[in-house]
């Protein structure tokens, strides 16, 4: 996540310096939340961005990735991402120890029944968090064909 989160450092400093633009928004879904944050807080040196809007992001760690004992070496070894969305992961923990910078807005935006990603576990202390409801039991990976998550999305982009 942390390469990730460079290439969305090297994709932001183009798209800015093609618009002439001084500061953008980021959408992030699931961990595109996480890697959002991790860009803000860590790499952003410039105060680059104004907004971040987090659907189904599991701030606080969510173990449903690796839910059975087989399961978790195998995931392990195909995405280092599920790691790094563990309770007290070394990237989690690396990102709350860091404070938000002054200007940036965060609104988190959890599904209700989101059994990967539950409305608590993507809550961040002094951020606007919405709950929206009426998406399939599966919400989790729905949340980007979401009516609600996008109208969401939009009141808190044009706002």
């Amino acid at each position: 996540m942390r390469q990730l989160a460079q290439q969305l450092c090297e994709t932001v400093e183009k798209v800015l310096d093609e618009s002439d633009a001084k500061r953008c928004h980021l959408v992030g879904m699931s961990q595109g939340g996480i890697i959002a944050l991790y860009y803000t807080k860590i790499l952003d040196k410039v105060g680059r961005v104004h907004k971040i809007v987090a659907a189904g992001s599991p701030f606080q760690g969510t173990w449903a990735p690796v839910a059975g004992l087989l399961s978790a070496p195998l995931l392990g070894v195909v995405s280092r991402g599920v790691w790094q969305v563990m309770p007290n992961s070394a990237l989690l923990n690396e990102i709350h120890t860091t404070p938000l910078p002054d200007g940036v807005e965060v609104t988190t935006i959890a599904a209700e029944g989101d059994l990967v990603s539950p409305s608590e576990r993507c809550r961040l202390p002094d951020t606007r968090h919405i709950v929206v409801s009426g998406l399939p039991l599966v919400s989790h990976q729905w949340l980007v064909f979401s009516q609600p998550v996008a109208d969401a999305i939009a009141e808190v982009l044009s706002e």
